[in-house]
């Protein structure tokens, strides 16, 4: 009985050795993978830092091309006064502002950033009924999505109370298990179309459902492509959407622009950016000339930034902003908006 006694003890005490490492090993990986997202943090937010920088590059360049008369930096790379930091500078590719992806390597890991010039898209504040219904119809979504969507964001927006055929006033809001007024005014921020009947992550989102921090929502992933999040923005400075860093995306929603015209005007434009719409009207031939009209060549002055921390584990952490970028003598800046959690490109 003492024998049986002393073997039952002992597997006992076994048991519970091996709960307690396997609970030290597990609250260990916890530790490892916060201090990974900590550092994964702040390497995205070093990244931030440096797209920043290369936003003002761009801006700045632009301007010494507008100002040729004026003593830049350009022309003081022609007459050797330039120090050798400033040379290095100027040798350097300009990063551009429409979306490409941009690795740097930070120290504790490396950092993807994606620079958007807030003008490459559309104002949904101001984007006319006709321009928006097609934009939303290549999304590939079904007529009565579709409809739903686009009646539902011109009711949000308007200052009225009549509702279109699909779309919804303040009864409808009222009327949901949490309740909320209709804005019936201008977006402040994009994504209150959450908050618009019809919309859903799915159809805001696009793509990046189910690898994001949408992660969570069930999705059917009947949304293929972009979403409205790549379309729109309520902080273009005017009504028009800069040919220079449209992604393809908005590109290809454009009247009379479909793949193959947008992949022409891309292609151009890597070669040398359009300094006027007469140099665009080449590639937009006959049917998309009917997109000048909603076409410019002028930068805006805000842009969101994202960056994307990853350590070697494969934690990674991101952040976004938009900022407004003044070129002044300081060239400074002002962080209009900011994400500290955003999602995973």
């Amino acid at each position: 009985m003492a024998l049986i006694m002393v073997l039952w003890v002992v597997v006992l005490l076994s048991m519970v050795v091996m709960e307690f490492a396997f609970a030290m090993r597990t609250e260990s990986a916890i530790a490892r993978n916060h201090g990974d997202s900590l550092r994964a943090y702040f390497v995205a937010r070093g990244g931030f830092q440096y797209g920043l920088v290369e936003t003002i590059r761009w801006l700045d360049s632009r301007r010494q091309q507008s100002l040729p008369m004026l003593i830049t930096r350009r022309t003081l790379s022609k007459t050797g006064s330039l120090t050798a930091a400033d040379q290095q500078e100027e040798e350097e590719p300009l990063w551009r502002p429409d979306g490409r992806e941009y690795e740097v390597t930070i120290p504790g890991g490396k950092c993807r950033i994606r620079i958007f010039d807030e003008g490459g898209k559309m104002n949904i504040n101001a984007v006319e009924d006709r321009l928006l219904r097609q934009v939303v119809d290549t999304m590939g979504l079904d007529n009565v999505t579709r409809d739903t969507v686009v009646d539902s964001i011109l009711d949000w927006r308007d200052t009225n109370e009549f509702h279109h055929a699909n779309g919804a006033e303040n009864p409808y809001y009222q009327s949901l298990p949490k309740p909320y007024p209709c804005k019936d005014g201008v977006l402040d921020v994009l994504t209150e179309l959450l908050l618009v009947k019809g919309v859903t992550r799915e159809i805001y989102y696009g793509w990046r459902v189910g690898t994001t921090m949408a992660a969570s929502v069930k999705a059917n992933k009947s949304v293929k492509g972009p979403g409205l999040m790549d379309m729109f923005t309520v902080y273009s400075t005017n009504n028009l959407i800069n040919i220079n860093t449209a992604t393809t995306a908005v590109l290809e929603a454009l009247p009379g622009i479909g793949a193959e015209t947008a992949k022409s005007i891309i292609e151009a434009r890597e070669e040398k950016e359009f300094r006027s719409l007469q140099e665009l009207r080449s590639h937009l031939g006959s049917e998309g000339a009917v997109s000048a009209e909603f076409l410019s060549v002028t930068p805006s002055q805000f842009f969101t930034i994202h960056a994307q921390g990853e350590m070697e584990t494969g934690v990674r952490r991101a952040v976004s902003a938009v900022v407004l970028v003044l070129l002044d003598k300081t060239a400074s800046y002002r962080i209009v908006q900011w994400d500290d959690d955003a999602e995973i490109m």
